[in-house]
């Protein structure tokens, strides 16, 4: 939210025109609907396995309707003449550019906090199937997600199961289930 007002307020001393109230009431009407446009795009979701360029797409989704609202607004309630033109438009591509510049700073120190250990998920994996030997691969190779993967569960004989894994098997599946029941792990994948 401050963000996207500073934006405003940076394009306007950027341009020499002078701060209004009417300056206000556009940014407030370009805020609010981007703060509900992207929580109907669930861009404050948990993007700890998702990919940055999707967040940069859900915030150009959001700012783009917040930034069409805006000029209905001006539109229709007759205002745009009252704006500079010039000013409105850097403040849209500012925006834009603020809103995703301090998420990749954000995800970055994120990044770098998980790779540490810190703001981690301790994860388990019951059925080392195919699938369960990809998410584990996943797991394994993507440190930045914050997944630890603490243990795997399995009934075949070790002989059946790939090396790679041994060092993760902590018993069979019913000892699995009876863990993820007594809440020892976050995230439980079946």
């Amino acid at each position: 939210i401050l963000l996207i007002q500073l934006s405003l307020l940076a394009a306007i001393i950027f341009y020499n025109v002078t701060y209004s109230q009417q300056y206000l009431i556009v940014s407030l009407v370009g805020t609010m609907t981007y703060i509900l446009s992207s929580e109907s795009f669930s861009l404050y979701r948990s993007w700890r396995s998702g990919y940055f360029k999707e967040i940069v797409f859900y915030v150009f989704l959001s700012w783009t309707v917040a930034a069409v609202v805006v000029l209905f607004y001006l539109f229709f309630a007759k205002l745009s003449i009252e704006f500079s033109r010039v000013t409105i438009a850097i403040w849209f591509v500012l925006s834009f550019v603020v809103l995703v510049g301090w998420r990749y700073v954000f995800s970055v120190l994120l990044e770098q906090f998980r790779r540490k250990g810190y703001n981690s998920r301790n994860i388990a994996i019951i059925g080392l199937t195919k699938s369960g030997q990809r998410l584990t691969q996943q797991i394994l190779d993507h440190p930045e997600t914050g997944y630890r993967l603490k243990a795997i569960y399995d009934d075949r004989a070790l002989d059946r199961i790939d090396k790679t894994y041994h060092s993760y098997l902590d018993g069979n599946i019913e000892e699995g289930v009876d863990k993820a029941k007594g809440n020892q792990f976050d995230t439980v994948y079946i």
